[in-house]
C-alpha cells in the first residue's frame, strides 16, 4: 500500500467517477483503475463497486476511506513536527545578546538550538540593549536579546523569553541591609552605582527617582553583574541585579532588597519589523517560540 493509493481511493469515494477523479488527481485513467484494482488484491477486499453506469463504495470502502483520513491528518502533523528541524540553507547567525545572559534562561537555550542545529555557526555581540537595537536596525546583527524597549522605539517584532524583577544589592553591613523593601525615599543621599544608560531598563530607574525627587550620589554606572556583584561586596555601594541573576550568582556578604514600586527586567527577542528573513533567521526565531511553549 503507497501513500498515493491512498489519495486515490479518497478521491475516487468523493468523486464515485473514475474520468474526474483521475483528472482532479492529474493522472491517466487506467492508471487509476489499475492501482485501485492492484490495492484490493493486495487487501484481499472489494473497496469500490464498478458498473457502466456508476461506482459505489462498499462497507469495506468506507471503512478504509475512515482510517485512511487518519492516517493523512497524521502525516501532516508529522511533517509540522519535523519542520523545526529542518536544515536551513545558511550556515551562521549573529546573535546579540545582553551582558548578563549566562545567569539568565538565554543561555540555555543558545546551548539547546547549537545542539539540535550542530552545522549553524552563532556569532554573538554582548552590549546593552540600547547599543543592540541600534545594531539590530542597522542590520548589523540578525537578532538580539534585549529588554524591553519603550513603547516609542518598538519598530520590533518582539518574543518574550524571560522576566524578572529588579533588586537593590549591597553588602550585608549597609545601613540599609535589614530593609524589607526599598522605596525611592531610602536612596535619597546614598551612594549607588546606576544601571547602564545602554540598557532599557536605566529610564525606568531614573524615571522613578526623578518622580520622587530622590537625589542619590552616583559613583558611575554598570549593568555587568560582576562588576555589580563587586560594587556591594566592597560596600562602595547600592547598586541594581534582575532578581534572577543575582539568584544565580548567589554572591557571599551580600542582600537583595526588593525595589518599591516594582521595576521589571523583561528579555525580548527581538528583531526589525516588516524586514525579510532568512532561513536561518526564522529556524532560529521559531526554535525559541517552540521551546517557550513547552516550559
Amino acid at each position: 500500500m503507497s501513500i498515493n493509493q491512498i489519495y486515490y481511493v479518497i478521491k475516487l469515494s468523493e468523486t464515485r467517477n473514475f474520468t474526474k477523479a483521475a483528472n482532479e488527481l492529474f493522472i491517466a485513467q487506467p492508471t487509476l483503475s489499475q492501482q485501485i484494482k492492484k490495492l484490493e488484491d493486495e487487501l484481499n477486499v472489494k473497496l469500490f463497486i464498478r458498473t457502466k453506469s456508476e461506482v459505489t463504495i462498499t462497507e469495506a470502502g468506507k471503512s478504509f476511506v475512515y482510517y485512511a483520513k487518519k492516517i493523512l491528518n497524521n502525516i501532516d502533523e508529522l511533517k509540522i513536527s519535523l519542520n523545526k528541524f529542518r536544515l536551513p540553507k545558511s550556515k551562521s547567525i549573529k546573535v546579540g545578546l545582553l551582558w548578563p545572559f549566562g545567569y539568565t534562561k538565554v543561555l540555555d537555550y543558545i546551548k539547546l538550538f547549537q545542539k539540535t542545529y550542530p552545522n549553524i555557526e552563532i556569532k554573538v555581540l554582548i552590549d546593552g540593549s540600547v547599543s543592540l537595537m541600534t545594531k539590530l536596525q542597522n542590520h548589523k546583527i540578525d537578532l538580539a536579546f534585549i529588554v524591553e524597549p519603550p513603547k516609542y522605539q518598538r519598530n520590533l517584532n518582539l518574543l518574550s523569553v524571560d522576566t524578572s524583577r529588579i533588586v537593590c544589592v549591597m553588602n550585608n553591613n549597609h545601613p540599609l541591609a535589614t530593609s524589607e523593601k526599598i522605596f525611592p525615599k531610602d536612596l535619597d543621599g546614598q551612594k549607588i552605582l546606576m544601571i547602564s544608560h545602554n540598557s532599557n531598563v536605566y529610564l525606568p530607574l531614573y524615571t522613578l527617582l526623578v518622580k520622587n525627587n530622590v537625589k542619590p550620589i552616583i559613583i558611575g554606572e554598570s549593568s555587568e553583574a560582576d562588576v555589580v556583584i563587586q560594587i556591594a561586596q566592597s560596600n562602595m555601594a547600592i547598586s541594581f541585579l534582575s532578581e534572577e541573576v543575582f539568584k544565580k550568582i548567589r554572591p557571599e556578604n551580600v542582600v537583595a532588597i526588593p525595589l518599591f514600586p516594582k521595576i521589571y527586567r523583561n528579555i525580548y527577542l527581538a528583531s526589525v519589523a516588516n524586514f525579510p528573513q532568512t532561513n536561518v533567521i526564522k529556524t532560529f526565531i521559531n526554535f525559541i517560540k517552540n521551546e517557550e511553549k513547552t516550559r
